[in-house]
């Protein structure tokens, strides 16, 4: 009668053990199944991203035609080449104005008289 009682305790812990690896297992299930869902929605974003992002391309493409036609008085026509940082050796050197200190004493003002004759001989 023992050995059926041990037997019977053995069956007991296995069923428990069972039901307790179907609980992870369908854990697991859920888990996957959200992940599987989170990278269908990035897949989707990546390619509504790209497709935007073409859109934009074109777009600035659009925009730099466009300003190609404008003019500003001396200067060349809008460019599409894309401007570069001037390199050190392109850079002027610091002027001596830069470096003496600024005059303390202020300019003086205008009068206000001069000013509006000025105004007037415009």
């Amino acid at each position: 009668m023992a050995s059926a009682s041990l037997t019977q305790t053995v069956i007991s812990e296995i069923t428990a053990g069972a039901r307790e690896q179907t609980a992870g297992i369908d854990q697991v299930n859920t888990a996957v199944a959200e992940m599987d869902t989170m990278t269908q929605q990035n897949a989707a974003m990546v390619n509504q991203s790209a497709s935007l992002a073409a859109t934009m391309h074109e777009n600035a493409r659009l925009l730099d035609e466009l300003m190609s036609t404008f003019v500003l008085g001396d200067a060349p026509a809008y460019s599409t080449a894309t401007p570069r940082a001037p390199s050190r050796s392109a850079l002027p050197a610091p002027s001596s104005a830069m470096s003496r200190p600024a005059d303390p004493k202020p300019q003086p003002r205008k009068r206000e008289k001069e000013s509006e004759e000025e105004w007037a001989t415009f």
